[in-house]
Parts: structure tokens; sequence; C-alpha cells
């Protein structure tokens, strides 16, 4: 699996904290994730450690959210780019989250989308957090 080539100096950086994790099987339309993604989206641990399906992850995303994460998602896939959005997500354990997700499409031997890993930092707590993750990601993302 390749990704583009990101351009700037390869050197050791400090990442933003993060809070979870996923990897989406494009073909498959599983997605795997970590025990704080399954808090944040409301989702068993088991459903993630055996692939949810994408539809059933976008559930969780705040209905006002959806239509413009879609459109990224549905963007990066056919540009075989980077993803970052800024959204809230709806679970039992959590309640309304504001989070900042980013990922990177990767792409099998012949050019085909194929996975995309990804993770997200949670931005409800400190207003300032946005502008100051969205900083630091144009730096990382890359490397994320």
């Amino acid at each position: 699996m390749t990704s583009a080539p990101e351009h700037g100096p390869s050197m050791h950086m400090r990442y933003p904290p993060i809070d979870g994790f996923w990897t989406w099987d494009i073909r498959r339309d599983r997605v795997y994730g970590d025990a704080n993604l399954s808090d944040y989206f409301g989702l068993t641990l088991d459903e993630f450690s055996h692939g949810a399906s994408l539809e059933r992850c976008m559930q969780s995303i705040d209905t006002d959210d959806r239509p413009r994460v879609r459109l990224a998602i549905r963007k990066a896939i056919e540009r075989k780019s980077g993803f970052r959005e800024v959204y809230r997500v709806r679970s039992e354990k959590m309640g309304l989250r504001k989070i900042l997700a980013v990922g990177q499409c990767y792409v099998d031997g012949v050019g085909e989308a194929a996975l995309y890993p990804g993770w997200f930092v949670d931005l409800t707590k400190d207003g300032t957090g946005e502008e100051q993750s969205l900083r630091e990601i144009s730096n990382y993302v890359g490397q994320a």
C-alpha cells in the first residue's frame, strides 16, 4: 500500500494528543477501531474488533454534520487523498463530543483505494483546541 508522497523535511516531530484510532478496509466496508473509538461512537468493542460498516459508524455523527462528513469521505476516496474534518459525535457513554478526525487513503498495487487508517482528537473541552490542533496537524498529517 502506498500514499501520495509528502513534501518537506523528514524529521522526528511531536504528535498532537490522539484520542483514538481506526482503520477502514474500503473494499470490505469494515471499520476497525480501538476502545476509545468504541466509546465515542457508541459501538461495542466487539463490533470494532470484527469490523463495523461505515454506515453504522455514520449513525453516531450528529445529523447536522453527517452530509458534510459523507461528502468529505467520498471526495477523499475519489481523490485517494487525506481527510480532515471537525464534527460532532454522540454516544451514551461520552455524550455529545466535538472531534477532529484525520485519515489518509492508501492504495493497492493497481492504484485503487484500499485502506483508510486514521485517528481523532477530542476538541470538546478546549475552545482553542481546534485551532491549535489544526495548525499542528497540517505539519503531521503525512506522518499519521
